[in-house]
């Protein structure tokens, strides 16, 4: 149904009205999306023992490998440490330790990676 404008009233506010509904149901799809994604992941902690490491960043699958790395904490121990929410599946991944990619000792379950090396596996249930 079309409607007059109203004295003073600018065309474009009918435009404006109906891009912030649009843009409204936009971020409620996204929001919905969000707590749907926090309600099935779930916190994984990964950590490896590297006292004399000045750095160690953990990649994956789940961090599109090297593109967006996860820079780990060390402890007063030496062993570093992250949590990272993570959906169920599969997830190849690997530490890179003052820029050397590096296993993880503690992770039994492997796949070979095209590089001629394993990534380890972390089954998210």
């Amino acid at each position: 149904m079309r409607r007059c404008l109203e004295r003073g009233e600018s065309q474009w506010a009918g435009i404006i009205e109906n891009t912030e509904t649009v843009n409204q149901n936009e971020m409620d799809k996204s929001m919905a999306k969000s707590m749907i994604r926090k309600q099935t992941s779930r916190q994984q902690a990964f950590s490896l023992d590297a006292p004399t490491a000045s750095q160690v960043q953990l990649v994956g699958e789940f961090t599109h490998w090297t593109e967006s790395p996860i820079n780990m904490e060390k402890d007063l121990a030496g062993v570093w440490r992250t949590t990272v929410s993570l959906e169920q599946g599969r997830y190849g991944y690997r530490f890179i330790v003052d820029g050397q990619w590096c296993d993880d000792p503690a992770c039994p379950v492997r796949e070979s990676n095209p590089y001629g090396s394993e990534n380890a596996v972390r089954q998210v249930t």
